[in-house]
């Protein structure tokens, strides 16, 4: 029984439309995201084992020097640098002069003058060798600069620099000078400081072009390696030389793909790559799991939980942030295997790791990882029963994510006895953080569920435990309501479990799908005890309590927060039928006359998934079956036949896609189960008191 052409076409296009715009945008987002840099994920460091496989070279590239020896070559460049200075032989002749003159005139009172001739001789010496300014001569110390080139007119002079002075080193070797013949004291009484004045100042023009030249003619390599040559293998040291050759590698691969006029091909090669690996898990879902696209939430998850994980990674090594190893790939898995199925969890881990392996440096050992971690993961959660089974979990993928870490790095040819030394620690450290991580599933489970309006496998078991409060409060209040909806779930799981639909969902539905019953439970015949309060009612007024108990239901859960598809099979599970025994009972009343409208139908909707036609099965027969005197195989099959047909005649199952042979699958499980519940039991004999007699001859012994 499935729906009809004319239903299911507009749904098939709607859904195909949403998965369209969803695929695109995820494909989208993942190309915009791809990294531009090529070399992010690789670790080396000097002096430790290379960890990845062998690096040939695709071109010609120099080898470049480090910082370090950069800045070494640059240092002693600088030292011997001149810089340009420009003289002025006025300023020296101008400030003797005016000293001349000043002296003539008596200005210096106490002054010998046979000073004269001393102090004009010390003032033509200093000026020829050269007055800077104190900030020129603090730039010529800072850059440790021993010679300086002043122009005079076309010539350049190159004089040292511990010849020339400042304005203050000038006072000092002219007060300094033969203080046996020349005093020091009569010196003071003249200001010698006004006749001393820079004659040579810093052509910063002239400068700035010859330090440009000579950075430019500074050696930026220290060799070439040429295309093919072998630059490291797995587990060799890198030495300093080899260091400086891989870096410069990285270097120019970056810049070639910078620069180069063909740098979109390889974009374009991974961005196909993308296409093909998302793509291939819609061509799984369309082919393995078509039953995923009627749900909107259940198609966005999927694609989510595709590519979360490869945008986190692209980002992660675009911008250079922490580890990737550090991403807890064995989520992907987990959530899918709690939302979906087993093989859907392995089709999403695997995908996944796909598109995630196309930015990383190590791309084959990257993937075995992830599907080693992720079938672990799987592996965990099979059987999982409750959140706190995670815990578990996480230790089993970390396990698993060390010892195949230890392998792999074996297979590539580690030193097994100098294992510790040659591994990437950095890497393992990763592995056990991801392990941290993975327990976060635990909180975003609700998170996810409530996103995506989804019930995970683990809500139900927890909503199915029948110590919670509604549950409870139904055996105080209704205690023949609850032992209907267990004895409902039991067969219910069963028949799911042979038509292959969800056991654990249509169990727990069966245990809420009767809530409304707790209102005004004397109202019906599974709690009544004695009386019945409904001769009293009129046939529609009892309908009209009978039929409430779907409406109040559907209150009640939604008051409970119980997830949408658990109530969704309360107002199916009695769909658009008729309280039957009222509305016979009406008609009864009034020749077979039809009542009005909707007086005795249920409001539906009719089940419309295979889980909510199998509890209106079990619903009505399990109810039925209580009505029976005579548990024969014959008596039960009969009941079991004659209800299910008559809902599938009525076109209750119209809806739902479920085949004729699920529903004679059916059939033959309830025919079953129902022999077990009500199977004959023997009586047991009584035991007659014993009876003593003297007179009773002993009995012999027969042979």
């Amino acid at each position: 029984m499935s729906i009809s052409t004319e239903q299911h076409t507009p749904l098939q296009l709607r859904q195909k439309t949403y998965l369209s715009l969803a695929f695109v945008l995820a494909f989208v987002l993942l190309v915009l995201c791809l990294p531009s840099k090529t070399n992010t994920t690789y670790s080396y460091e000097e002096n430790r084992p290379w960890h990845y496989g062998q690096l040939i070279a695709p071109f010609d590239f120099p080898i470049l020097l480090s910082d370090a020896q950069m800045k070494e070559r640059h240092d002693s460049a600088m030292a011997i640098f001149m810089p340009y200075f420009t003289g002025n032989d006025s300023v020296g002749a101008r400030n003797i002069q005016l000293f001349a003159t000043d002296f003539d005139k008596g200005t210096f009172t106490g002054v010998p003058s046979s000073y004269r001739s001393h102090l004009l001789q010390l003032l033509a010496k200093v000026y020829e060798a050269g007055i800077v300014s104190n900030n020129d001569y603090q730039v010529l110390a800072n850059q440790k600069t021993k010679s300086i080139r002043f122009v005079q007119g076309n010539i350049a002079v190159t004089q040292d620099v511990d010849a020339i002075y400042t304005t203050h080193a000038a006072y000092d070797f002219i007060m300094g000078n033969d203080n046996e013949h020349y005093s020091r004291e009569i010196l003071q009484n003249i200001d010698l400081t006004q006749y001393l004045a820079p004659n040579l100042a810093l052509d910063t023009t002239k400068t700035q072009e010859a330090m440009r030249e000579v950075e430019e003619n500074l050696t930026r390599s220290a060799g070439m390696v040429q295309v093919g040559e072998r630059i490291i293998d797995r587990g060799e040291i890198i030495t300093p030389k080899r260091y400086s050759i891989i870096t410069s590698y990285f270097k120019e691969l970056d810049k070639r793909s910078e620069t180069t006029a063909h740098a979109w091909e390889p974009f374009l090669g991974k961005g196909l790559l993308i296409f093909l690996f998302m793509g291939s898990s819609i061509v799984y879902l369309y082919t393995y799991r078509p039953d995923y696209f009627t749900s909107p939430n259940r198609t966005l998850l999927f694609l989510c939980l595709v590519c979360v994980f490869p945008l986190l990674t692209y980002l992660m090594i675009e911008h250079s942030v922490l580890n990737i190893y550090m991403l807890p790939f064995p989520m992907v898995a987990i959530f899918a295997r709690i939302f979906y199925d087993s093989r859907t969890a392995v089709q999403v881990g695997f995908t996944s790791a796909l598109i995630s392996s196309i930015a990383v440096s190590d791309p084959y050992g990257f993937l075995l990882l992830q599907l080693a971690v992720s079938t672990a993961a799987i592996y965990g959660v099979k059987e999982i029963t409750e959140r706190a089974q995670l815990f578990k979990v996480a230790v089993i993928v970390l396990a698993m994510a060390l010892t195949f870490s230890a392998i792999y790095d074996i297979y590539e040819g580690t030193s097994v006895l100098r294992f510790f030394d040659f591994i990437d620690r950095g890497r393992y450290f990763s592995l056990i953080v991801s392990g941290v991580l993975l327990l976060l599933s635990y909180p975003l489970f609700y998170l996810v569920e409530r996103l995506f309006n989804l019930t995970s496998s683990v809500t139900l078991i927890e909503l199915s435990n029948i110590n919670n409060k509604t549950l409870r409060n139904m055996t105080k209040v209704a205690q023949g309501t609850f032992n209907h909806s267990l004895q409902v779930g039991n067969l219910a799981a069963e028949v799911a479990d042979a038509i292959g639909a969800d056991a654990q969902l249509v169990r727990t539905a069966a245990f809420y799908h009767d809530i409304g019953k707790t209102e005004e439970p004397s109202y019906f015949t599974e709690n009544q005890q004695g009386t019945n309060p409904h001769d009293a009612l009129t046939p529609e007024e009892s309908a009209t309590i009978i039929i409430r108990h779907v409406t109040r239901g559907i209150e009640m859960a939604k008051a409970m927060h119980l997830p949408q598809v658990i109530i969704d099979f309360i107002p199916t599970h009695h769909g658009r039928s008729k309280t039957g025994y009222f509305y016979i009972e009406w008609k009864n009343a009034h020749n077979q006359e039809e009542p009005p409208a909707g007086t005795f139908d249920y409001p539906g909707p009719n089940p419309w998934t295979r889980e909510q036609a199998i509890l209106m099965m079990c619903d009505a027969v399990e109810a039925a079956s209580r009505s029976l005197t005579d548990y024969s195989h014959d008596n039960i099959s009969a009941l079991v036949t004659r209800i299910i047909d008559g809902q599938k005649d009525k076109g209750l199952f119209n809806d739902a896609p479920i085949t004729f042979q699920d529903i004679t699958t059916a059939k033959k499980v309830l025919v079953e189960s129902l022999k077990v519940i009500y199977h004959t039991r023997i009586a047991y004999p009584e035991e007659k008191p014993r009876i003593v007699s003297w007179f009773t001859p002993h009995r012999r012994h027969r042979r």
